[in-house]
């Protein structure tokens, strides 16, 4: 049967985990804490595979079964839909590592450490004033050497 609105609010946390199906492998596990997950249970290449979208109420019953639909059309192309999130989220770390606020960060830590307080104070306060507003937010290859020069020129 399918699970409403009403039914997951009604829910409430017992001795044991359990869990509420609601269709095409979708299910909300109700932790002894409280904590109500959401799950989805498919097979990819006869493989059973489990993947979790999130807690309720930070993803609704309708975005649950949205998300099951995509992870059940990749599970039918023959992709792990676990794998294909993992590879997701490490792509989007290495994309925002790629940016010249990051880049700036790394490089300030390190080298803060063989410098004076006076002297890292007043490097981080071009970097946070002049540089990271301009800049911060693109990726490191996108930069022109010539935009940069332009920091010391107003300063």
């Amino acid at each position: 049967m399918a699970l409403t609105d009403t039914a997951i609010l009604q829910a409430k946390s017992k001795e044991k985990t359990y869990k509420l199906g609601d269709f095409d492998g979708l299910y909300l596990t109700i932790y002894t804490t409280g904590t109500k997950t959401w799950r989805v249970k498919t097979y990819v290449n006869g493989i059973e595979k489990h993947v979790t979208l999130g807690t309720y109420p930070e993803i609704s019953l309708k975005i649950a079964r949205q998300r099951t639909q995509e992870i059940r059309s990749l599970a039918q192309q023959g992709i792990d839909p676990a794998a294909a999130k993992q590879a997701e989220k490490i792509a989007f770390r290495l994309q925002q590592a790629d940016t010249f606020e990051s880049i700036a960060n790394q490089w300030f830590e390190s080298w803060a450490k063989t410098v004076e307080e006076s002297t890292r104070s007043q490097t981080r306060a071009i970097l946070d004033n002049h540089l990271l507003p301009k800049t911060g937010s693109r990726k490191i290859a996108s930069i022109e050497p010539l935009e940069l020069l332009e920091v010391p020129r107003k300063i």
